[in-house]
């Protein structure tokens, strides 16, 4: 299963617990979001925030089983957003993970400007409750 973790300027880090989550993040200090297969430490994408006017965006979407297939797929939205001139600028990654599948786990990843209701389920805007958390939440 993939899970994350952040790095700051000062080289500390948290990983994502019941105690640390999106909402816990210092914005100010965010140098990296890592998004990683659990037990290991390297990035399957890593985000970096090289510009004081992002701030994150993690949301995790998941479709149960159903007739079209007997596994889990779970899709991480992560990425940043930003407003520049009055304008909001979004970059997002769109990683698919699939949990219970008999072939063996698949990954990938989409990547996408800002979120797009008319594309697919995956891509709609999370409704503006979950981005009141610094513009983004887990589900």
């Amino acid at each position: 299963m993939l899970t994350w973790f952040v790095v700051y300027t000062d080289g500390s880090t948290h990983s994502y617990s019941p105690d640390f989550t999106i909402s816990n993040i210092n914005v100010q200090r965010l140098e990296k979001f890592v998004l990683h297969l659990e037990g290991s430490e390297t990035p399957l994408v890593m985000i970096h925030f090289d510009d004081s006017r992002k701030r994150p965006i993690y949301v995790k979407r998941i479709e149960l089983p159903n007739g079209h297939h007997s596994f889990k797929v779970v899709c991480h939205i992560i990425g940043w957003q930003m407003n520049v001139g009055g304008e909001n600028i979004q970059s997002i990654n769109y990683t698919f993970e699939t949990i219970g599948r008999e072939e063996g786990e698949m990954y990938w990843v989409e990547n996408g400007g800002k979120f797009d209701n008319n594309r697919s389920t995956w891509t709609k805007s999370p409704s503006q409750e979950q981005l009141n958390v610094i513009g983004s939440k887990q589900l």
